[in-house]
């Protein structure tokens, strides 16, 4: 009994790890990866949240401004975020 009990304790606490970024959503942002980012970040942390490095739209003097595709009904949502030197400013979304 005790080793029943065990191995199902094993199952179920390698069932409750959360899966690393990677596997979620790749190639788009969802809201809850889009929360994470915060003003200060380097833009290799809000790459590997993201899982992708999204599109820059506008550089100028050590500004980058990049556009992601949003996970949910990308035509219609937009994702920014503007970095200063490599690190979050800004950051900006609209969800439908």
């Amino acid at each position: 009994m005790k080793l029943m009990l065990s191995l199902l304790f094993v199952i179920c606490s390698v069932l409750a790890v959360p899966t690393p970024a990677a596997a979620d959503t790749p190639g788009c942002v969802a809201r809850s990866e889009y929360q994470q980012v915060h003003a200060g970040m380097a833009e290799l942390q809000v790459q590997r949240i993201f899982d992708t490095g999204g599109r820059s739209v506008s550089t100028a003097r050590g500004h980058d401004v990049r556009v992601y595709r949003a996970c949910v009904r990308p035509r219609l949502a937009y994702v920014s975020v503007h970095f200063s030197n490599g690190h979050v400013i800004l950051k900006f979304a609209v969800w439908p």
